[in-house]
């Protein structure tokens, strides 16, 4: 079928010239969410996705217009993901060898650097975040309705297309198998190949909504409907990642009611690990089982955990590539090792420096987005704020039970881009709504009794 993806891409190429930066950039999002990853042209080695093609093109479009010059003002964000992208590539180069390295990497930088500085130069105004959060309304409405159709049938529109995945076909990591019943339900992943990556798709859209949602009265019943579809959706996918991240993220958001609940949460939270640990025959990070849906896949995750600890000397410094690092055997018995786990699975492949520059990423997110949201008010991009640091939280604790991949692992670096973009620069003037419009008039206008100007 790559006839058939080389048409999309060329679709998409001509639809982001065509369209403005912020809607270019929704071209993007629907590229990825709605034609499958599997199907890809090869140039070379390097495997491209519609969704690769098309953010390349809005890039360069971007580079081209003043618009993204002005946008660029260089942070912490920005140094620390092209810092966690270049030590990757460094220590694969010990590892793997550079041509391995490179073939590799290349791709990876279209997925996360790329999507990066497209996020960060294009959605750079409140209109355009407010426009995206509309157009997400009806692409969450599509995708959650397949997702609840293939989760309740098992069919789904993409069936048969994994046989046209070259990844799939080499049987990595057994990505592509059709998942079974769980709890009565099938697995969804609809155009994805990973029921997981889909159900974490939605959280990461769902800021956009709920700002949409206290924004604008006009949207609030499509934004609510299509909160209600993320939800669903989520839950379609049967996985314990996506369920944790919803949970969390919607007990974060909700502290935007009683924000002064943050501070006695954090403490009872913390007093409650301790707890566990001092009383318990079991360790703190076993809690997260009362937010999986089996307890098995829990105690692998625990157990991973405390193998890649005791085995830290191993592969501290460079990670171990792409080699299996055997522990399979020492969790469960298994032949291969699962690093269900995003910070160990960075540390296992890039050394310990990949998981210390990417806490370094959530970190410096969560920093910018309180400022914003303190400095903001009462503008509703201070709402936003909070919603994308609740989302941002969710997900630093997700991350400890599943890995950061496909779909997902684009979505983390858009994010990243749109927080780290002129949208939450908390160093400008908070902006009162009805009043962004008002301009002074001069003083002879007013004595002849023309009002003051709109």
């Amino acid at each position: 079928l790559q006839e058939l993806t080389i048409a999309v891409a060329a679709a998409g190429v001509v639809l982001v010239m065509w369209l403005r930066l912020p809607q270019g950039f929704l071209v993007y999002i629907a590229s990825v969410m709605f034609y499958s990853p599997m199907l890809t042209v090869p140039i070379g080695t390097i495997d491209l996705t519609v969704g690769r093609i098309v953010i390349a093109a809005l890039l360069a479009r971007t580079f081209l217009s003043l618009r993204g010059g002005k946008a660029w003002r260089l942070n912490i964000i920005d140094i620390l993901v092209v810092l966690l992208f270049a030590w990757g590539t460094f220590a694969l180069m010990i590892t793997e060898g550079s041509t391995a390295a490179l073939e590799n990497r290349a791709g990876a930088f279209m997925d996360t650097v790329l999507v990066y500085l497209a996020a960060r130069l294009t959605l750079t105004r409140k209109a355009d975040f407010i426009s995206a959060a509309k157009a997400l309304c009806f692409m969450i409405l599509i995708s959650a309705t397949l997702g609840i159709t293939e989760s309740l049938t098992g069919w789904t529109p993409y069936m048969g297309l994994r046989a046209y995945s070259a990844a799939l076909r080499g049987g990595l990591s057994g990505e592509g198998a059709r998942h079974g019943l769980r709890h009565g339900l099938y697995r969804a992943s609809v155009s994805g190949a990973n029921s997981i990556v889909f159900g974490m798709s939605f959280v990461f859209l769902m800021p956009f909504l709920l700002t949409l949602w206290k924004a604008s009265g006009r949207w609030r019943g499509v934004a609510t409907v299509s909160l209600t579809a993320a939800v669903v959706g989520t839950f379609s996918s049967m996985s314990s990642g996506p369920f944790m991240f919803i949970v969390v993220f919607c007990a974060c958001a909700l502290l935007i009611l009683r924000p002064g609940l943050v501070k006695p949460v954090l403490i009872g939270c913390l007093l409650v690990c301790v707890a566990v640990e001092v009383a318990s025959n079991r360790h703190f990070y076993h809690l997260i089982g009362y937010l999986a849906l089996g307890s098995s896949a829990v105690w692998y995750r625990a157990r991973l955990f405390e193998v890649a600890v005791g085995h830290l000397q191993e592969y501290w410094a460079f990670g171990y590539g792409f080699r299996n690092p055997g522990w399979g055997v020492l969790i469960d018995g298994r032949s291969f090792t699962d690093a269900c786990n995003h910070y160990i699975w960075l540390a296992v492949v890039h050394g310990i420096l990949a998981p210390a520059f990417f806490l370094g990423i959530l970190t410096a997110v969560l920093v910018r987005l309180r400022r914003a949201y303190i400095k903001l008010r009462p503008d509703p991009m201070s709402d936003a704020a909070w919603y994308m640091a609740s989302m941002f939280v969710a997900l630093s604790l997700t991350l400890w039970s599943v890995g950061l991949m496909g779909v997902a692992q684009s979505f983390f670096y858009a994010m990243c881009g749109v927080v780290a973009g002129p949208l939450f620069e908390s160093r400008r003037s908070a902006v009162v709504p009805g009043q962004a419009k008002m301009r002074r008039t001069p003083p002879q206008v007013q004595r002849e009794g023309q009002g003051v100007g709109l």
